[in-house]
């Protein structure tokens, strides 16, 4: 994760379950793995693995959300 997010550096703030029960809670089945949760709780999107060119698409779908 640290590699990952080191290459990539996301605009947004990211949660780390060292204990790995979130990752049990939701079956990541892919790392990475992003969840866009919104404040009822709700997964409102879901992303495994990760490509270069879905970048600006995810990014702009997290803006929509944070912007809620």
């Amino acid at each position: 994760a640290d590699k990952f997010l080191k290459q990539n550096q996301p605009k947004f703030a990211i949660a780390f379950d060292p204990a790995g029960k979130t990752a049990e809670a939701y079956k990541v089945k892919a790392m990475p793995c992003s969840y866009l949760i919104d404040t009822q709780g709700k997964i409102v999107s879901s992303h495994a693995g990760f490509r270069s060119q879905d970048k600006e698409e995810l990014e702009k779908l997290i803006d929509q959300i944070t912007r809620k």
